[in-house]
């Protein structure tokens, strides 16, 4: 799961080579068996020592460099639990390998800033939530967009039920009680057996919520809660993440395909993301009047350095290649793709980010403006 520090990570400057290796994955069916993913991860591969070798690495650097990535390959347990997309972001100083529930094309680049642009889903303008999945006997946590859902590792952090916890409390009373052999044990209890199951309850989602915390305590995107009635009630009580959402998914989560509660739970929360990127939508043409939007690359490039920019819109399908001197404030455009080439797109995503704007890499029907432009930007005056 990305976290806010993973993602300050990715806006940080720096003067270090950096390399981004995307690409495609699959969770079940015939490619997972035969390792299709990590065929498509060795091609990327090949062509991040090819990039390397153009700027004259050793190699040995070469190796060092890319050996996080490379130990995947022989790593049988990682790819049979795979997402929708494999991102891998190295640099001499960091290592990130994210599994994340985006569809990816493949992508190997290189420069001084990691390729962010097609993670927009989960960094500045996300459609991105969590699903917490809870019985009294069961836990499970999902990362959730509009399109995909994946399970997020919780082992070391929730208990996994009711009955672990009454397991171990019945092993220290019994720890307790070996301790004092020779002396008779006095109990001294008070209240109805009802009283002690709500006791043992609170504890329970007490546990739950001070584990979830940890992983939570600087994330905002909403969590939905799929679980019975009852028990929403009660942990709406106890939970300290504040936006958890008002309304639950009733009934057994456990019983539901993983898919489904993604569904469900995106018909709760979609509001919350469509309304605020269809407003930015709606606005655009009003806005063009006020001379509050442009499609220029170079214009939109320094307005996001000035920190002027609101939001952006950014074709999935495109990238804008060339080069650009920040300091300077000068960028060029480049016909085709070359060793020396940035993604214009993918530096007016991290710019924008880093002054706390909005980003929407979106189908071309999504765009705000008619044309083909690659890109389309609002200011904020």
């Amino acid at each position: 799961m990305l976290s806010k520090q993973h993602i300050q990570q990715f806006l940080e400057p720096s003067n270090e080579t950096r390399i981004s290796i995307l690409g495609p994955t699959h969770r079940y069916g015939h490619k997972v068996i035969q390792r299709h993913d990590a065929l498509t991860l060795k091609t990327n591969l090949k062509e991040a020592r090819q990039r390397l070798k153009m700027q004259n690495w050793e190699e040995d650097r070469i190796q060092n460099f890319l050996q996080p990535a490379k130990e995947l390959l022989e790593d049988d347990s990682f790819w049979p639990y795979q997402s929708d997309g494999l991102a891998i972001f190295l640099s001499e100083s960091e290592q990130q390998i994210h599994r994340l529930p985006v569809h990816f094309e493949n992508m190997v680049y290189l420069g001084n800033e990691f390729y962010i642009k097609p993670l927009s889903p989960l960094l500045g303008a996300p459609s991105r939530f969590f699903i917490l999945c809870l019985s009294q006997n069961k836990v499970a946590f999902y990362e959730a967009t509009a399109h995909s859902i994946t399970a997020v590792k919780i082992d070391d952090l929730l208990p996994m039920g009711r009955k672990e916890m009454d397991e171990e409390k019945e092993e220290k009373v019994l720890q307790l009680h070996s301790a004092g052999v020779g002396h008779t044990p006095h109990f001294h209890g008070h209240g109805s057996k009802k009283d002690k199951q709500e006791v043992a309850l609170e504890k329970y989602l007490r546990a739950i919520d001070e584990g979830l915390m940890k992983m939570l305590h600087d994330e905002n995107p909403p969590l939905v809660f799929a679980g019975v009635d009852e028990l929403f009630a009660s942990y709406k009580q106890i939970n300290s993440y504040p936006h958890l959402v008002d309304e639950n998914i009733s009934g057994n989560p456990f019983s539901t395909a993983a898919v489904s509660l993604q569904e469900h739970a995106w018909e709760q929360v979609k509001f919350h993301f469509d309304s605020t990127r269809q407003t930015y939508f709606n606005s655009y043409n009003e806005l063009r009047q006020q001379m509050r939007t442009s499609t220029s690359i170079d214009a939109i490039l320094r307005a996001s350095m000035e920190g002027r920019v609101e939001c952006i819109f950014t074709r999935d399908d495109r990238n804008l290649w060339g080069s650009r001197d920040p300091l300077n404030r000068y960028i060029q455009i480049h016909p085709l793709r070359t060793g020396e080439s940035q993604c214009l797109l993918n530096a007016a995503t991290i710019e924008t980010l880093r002054q706390g704007g909005k980003v929407y890499n979106v189908p071309t029907s999504q765009m705000p403006v008619s044309s083909k432009a690659p890109i389309a930007a609002i200011f904020r005056y």
